[in-house]
């Protein structure tokens, strides 16, 4: 089970994204469209950008995690 950093599932209507890290101290992106039936996509990213998202209001934080795993322009 991994332990939610940033909870940046309200931000949009049409995708859930969350800041996770891993019991073993890695971090990783979980996004998944907020539809029944579709699972997660797993993004790992560095301990260095995963801090830098720590100090950014939700908002920032979600929109740059979707411009990270290359969804928004």
């Amino acid at each position: 089970m991994a332990k939610i950093v940033i909870d940046a599932s309200n931000v949009s209507p049409d995708v859930l994204v969350w800041l996770k890290q891993a019991k073993d101290g890695r971090y990783f992106i979980e996004r998944r469209p907020n539809k029944t039936g579709v699972k997660s996509d797993i993004f790992p990213i560095s301990i260095a950008f995963a801090e830098k998202l720590q100090t950014m209001n939700i908002r920032d934080a979600w929109t740059t995690m979707e411009k990270h795993v290359g969804i928004e322009g």
